[in-house]
């Protein structure tokens, strides 16, 4: 999957609220049930990361109140060149080929597939 071609799929889920996530270490599964607000249409998004071998979790422990939630402010796939300047953003990035910003957080993945909304891309 190429850079462009990554931007078009995912671009709907950029910003969106993160309803429900769910971590599955037996079918090495991440997946996210996610909800877009564009001009007061609320659309709800699923996205599962297959093939997990790793994700890695960059975030300083803060307090929320209840009515707090986690959005998506980055979904970035990883090429070559980019896992370079993520080691220097990070210091430590051990074959990530996914980064998920969440808000001041991220989540840095390595997944062999994608899917959304039932399509499915190889990354």
């Amino acid at each position: 999957m190429t850079e462009s071609e990554f931007d078009t799929t995912f671009g709907a889920v950029w910003a969106s609220k993160i309803i429900r996530y769910r971590l599955n270490m037996l079918k090495k599964e991440i997946s996210f049930v996610l909800e877009t607000n564009d001009d007061e249409v609320i659309q709800t998004h699923h996205l599962v990361l297959k093939d997990v071998s790793m994700f890695y979790f960059i975030g300083e422990p803060r307090e929320y109140d209840e009515d707090a939630w986690l959005e998506f402010t980055e979904i970035n796939i990883l090429c070559a060149n980019d896992i370079e300047k993520a080691r220097e953003k990070y210091s430590f990035v051990p074959c990530a080929n996914l980064e998920i910003g969440l808000w001041d957080s991220f989540l840095l993945v390595n997944a062999k597939t994608i899917v959304l909304d039932g399509t499915q891309s190889q990354l």
